[in-house]
Formats: structure tokens, C-alpha cells, sequence
């Protein structure tokens, strides 16, 4: 695994980094938004290493309780392989 990771477009990406990459979900595709908390060496089913982005985002859950719907957030963690579909993000 190289020192360096590099997005895309080669921005290099850093712990707590804004990273977007695609989700698709049947149909429906969209970018999520997360922020980089980790990267780890894992190999893949050929046995080479590459490295993967560990990373976290908040998302809104709807609960239904006996006094009526409450949103709550919640953060999901992902690991990201594909690091040609990650972008960093830069407001």
C-alpha cells in the first residue's frame, strides 16, 4: 500500500477529510457524503493488498413511538474499496 491515498482526480485524501462517492440502491443512485475516519490494507479475492477508506456519516432514521413519529440521527460507518469513485470534497 502506497503513503499517499489520492481521490479521483489525485487531491490527496487525510483523516477527517469530506469525501462524496455513488451509491446505488436498485434504481436509484445518488452521492453520499462522509467523512474519512481510517484506512486499512486489505486484500482483495485475488490475494493483492489494496487499501480501503473507512468513514462515517449522519443520517435521519424515523421512529414511530406511541406519542407519534420522531426523526432521530444516527451515524453509519462504511468501507470504501473503490477509490477511483471517491472524490474529496471541498465546499
Amino acid at each position: 500500500m502506497s503513503d499517499v491515498l489520492t481521490d479521483a482526480y489525485g487531491a490527496e485524501l487525510k483523516l477527517g477529510d469530506t469525501i462524496v462517492y455513488p451509491v446505488r440502491r436498485g434504481s436509484s443512485m445518488w452521492l453520499q457524503k462522509a467523512t474519512v475516519t481510517g484506512f486499512v490494507p486489505e486484500k482483495n479475492w485475488r490475494g493483492v493488498e489494496e487499501p480501503r477508506i473507512q468513514a462515517e456519516y449522519e443520517t435521519s432514521v424515523s421512529e414511530l413511538t406511541s406519542w407519534g413519529r420522531t426523526t432521530k440521527f444516527v451515524t453509519r460507518k462504511v468501507n470504501l474499496s473503490a477509490l477511483k469513485n471517491v472524490i474529496k470534497y471541498n465546499p
